[in-house]
């Protein structure tokens, strides 16, 4: 009679198990993407010139990122008139310039939320760099009353022990890079979850440096 009652619960306390088992796991996951923010964020605000004396927040003008010009349709009528305004002040060698005139621009955050790949172009100190420390400190903020937000991984390509043709893959050594900017109890559990916000396309990944890494260098992260 005894086993038989067991027997009949068994189902019942595997539900209760795995509803357990599931709700620490998301506890887990929500300390290291609440951990995984704050150090994103800190990284983030001192990511400028200033940054020993000011951080980000006080002293940022959110960028705007200049329109790259249309693509002309094949199949229409290809007129100068009609791509003159569109296509005469792009200029990202000379921002002040587009800038002056008013060229047709894009808030950085809307242009994160609208494109799945983005290659900030500029000369040295046009604050392609900035930017992303902007990106980076939008997307580390944690609000519960809102929905949740990408999972920023911010990053410079120099600081990642990665080379093309090495066994280790890119996400490998991403992985490993972020891994060692957390306590030592919470890096298996952030892991793990960087791994489901990976396969489930929740990260952010934000990439300082690739203008000055070699040309194959670029060829290969594109690809990773």
């Amino acid at each position: 009679f005894l086993i038989l009652r067991i027997n009949r619960r068994l189902p019942q306390l595997k539900t209760h198990l795995e509803k357990n088992r599931s709700k620490q796991k998301r506890q887990k996951y929500t300390v290291s993407d609440i951990l995984w923010r704050q150090e994103t964020y800190r990284r983030a605000q001192r990511a400028h010139l200033a940054g020993a004396m000011f951080p980000l927040d006080q002293i940022i003008i959110k960028p705007n990122l200049c329109n790259p010009p249309i693509s002309p349709n094949p199949e229409g009528f290809f007129g100068a008139d009609a791509y003159r305004s569109q296509v005469l002040l792009f200029t990202p060698g000379g921002s002040d310039f587009s800038s002056y005139f008013g060229y047709p621009h894009t808030n950085a955050i809307e242009a994160a939320e609208n494109c799945d790949r983005i290659a900030l172009i500029g000369d040295s100190g046009s604050g392609k760099s900035v930017a992303l420390a902007y990106l980076a400190t939008h997307y580390a903020k944690f609000d519960v009353s809102s929905q949740p937000k990408s999972l920023p991984v911010y990053l410079h390509l120099f600081d990642l022990d990665w080379e093309p043709g090495q066994k280790t893959s890119f996400k490998a050594a991403i992985f490993n890079l972020q891994q060692s900017s957390l306590p030592i109890n919470s890096q298996s559990h952030f892991l793990e979850y960087l791994e489901e916000c990976f396969n489930q396309n929740r990260v952010l990944l934000l990439i300082d440096g690739l203008e000055i890494s070699c040309c194959s260098n670029r060829v290969e992260v594109e690809r990773a």
